[in-house]
């Protein structure tokens, strides 16, 4: 029994690219169902659609027959929990985006992006990094 799905689910895209699969099976909730979503608008997935209620199916990115996702990282976990004040990312914003990629969080305006964080101006939990 998987008890971290959003685990899971970035295991599971690393893995379907690193084995250069066109498409994986996730399991589905909503909040994989959002996360997909931000990916989607991103450009590190093509499309995504629902297979059955148990499972999304994801059709991945490939740019030149390279992989548009090189790595993706796990930051916060259920024990170990990290924040990220709208000041913080403000100072982040000065790294280069293209080296760094993106951090994705979890705030109170929903799942988004660290440059949106920075432009709402609000902090929140560092969900995962995205080279």
């Amino acid at each position: 029994m998987v008890l971290d799905l959003v685990s899971d689910m970035l295991t599971r895209l690393n893995n379907g690219y690193r084995a250069k699969l066109s498409q994986i099976f996730i399991l589905r909730n909503k909040q994989n169902l959002i996360i997909l979503y931000l990916l989607l608008r991103l450009g590190y997935i093509s499309s995504f659609y629902l297979h059955n209620y148990k499972l999304i199916t994801v059709q991945l990115a490939y740019y030149r027959g390279q992989p548009a996702i090189r790595l993706i990282k796990r930051i916060s976990s259920s024990k170990n929990r990290v924040y990220l004040s709208s000041l913080e990312l403000k100072n982040r914003m000065g790294l280069s985006n293209t080296q760094n990629g993106f951090l994705i969080l979890s705030t109170t305006s929903g799942i988004i992006t660290d440059i949106e964080a920075a432009a709402y101006g609000v902090g929140g939990e560092v969900l995962f990094q995205i080279l």
